[in-house]
Parts: structure tokens; sequence; C-alpha cells
């Protein structure tokens, strides 16, 4: 990202690294996750969390709450920013998605179908299927990202 200053105050600058130092950084924090039957509980603001922020598909400051250096079965929970009028581009993932609208409103794309998302909407996105959402809205359009690996 070019101009760090846009980025509201709740999500740091992301840092600049490519997806390959991004999986180094998840190999690394998976050794400080208690292994066993152990609760984990994670907050936005945590170190760990904050250690993944990236910018997702173009459009959204993400961050990984929890994922597969935790997860056994569901491949993540993520936390997305997009600011008003910013899209996260149009893209295929290889595991099913919902994508929860916790603030803002949008414009959902899931292959050729587009519909108004709002507050409290899930939003399920199969496998291998084209999804794009746009903020349509005046204030920032905070997302939950939960992907599922195929079964």
């Amino acid at each position: 990202m070019a101009k760090n200053a846009e980025l509201p105050e709740r999500f740091p600058p992301p840092p600049e690294f490519s997806s390959k130092k991004r999986i180094a950084k998840t190999e690394e924090l998976r050794a400080v996750t208690p292994v066993g039957g152990s609760m984990i509980v994670r907050n936005i603001r945590d170190k760990e969390v904050l250690d993944t922020t990236y910018l997702a598909h173009g459009g959204a400051i993400a961050q990984m709450i929890l994922d597969q250096r935790t997860l056994k079965e569901i491949g993540f929970l993520a936390i997305a920013m997009l600011a008003p009028g910013k899209t996260i581009e149009a893209h295929v993932d290889p595991m099913e998605e919902i994508y929860f609208i916790m603030t803002g409103e949008g414009e959902m794309s899931v292959d050729n179908e587009t519909r108004h998302v709002k507050p409290g909407d899930a939003t399920w996105i199969p496998t291998g299927s084209s999804h794009a959402l746009t903020n349509s809205g005046n204030e920032d359009c905070v997302i939950l990202v939960i992907a599922s690996p195929a079964w």
C-alpha cells in the first residue's frame, strides 16, 4: 500500500511482504500456539493477529484471527475492513467461504449474481465460485470471513 496514512486507527499499517513471507510468518507463529485440547481465545488486537495484517485481493485490509496455526478442520477466521468505494477484487478460492457483514454495506457478487449486503448478512460462497465485494456505503465495511476446505 502506498498511503498507510489513509488506514483507520483500528487497523495498523500492513507490513509490506509477499504471500511467501506471510506463509513463513504463519509457520513462525504456529510455534507459539498451544497444542492439544486447550481453548484458544484471540482478540483482534493480539500480536498474533496483528502480525498477519495484509492487503486482501486488492481492496481490504485483513487479519487472520484464527487459522491453520490453531485450527484443525476449519480453514480460517479473518476480519477485513473495506473502505468506502474500495473493492475486494473478483477471485476464486479453493474452499467454501462465508462473508459476514459486521458494519457498513456493499454489493456482493458470487458468480453471475449480485446482491446488496448490510450488517447481519451472511453470504455463502461455494468452492470455486468467483466472488467480489464493493463497499457502496459511506462508512467502512467490516467483514468476518470464515473459510473451510472442501470435504
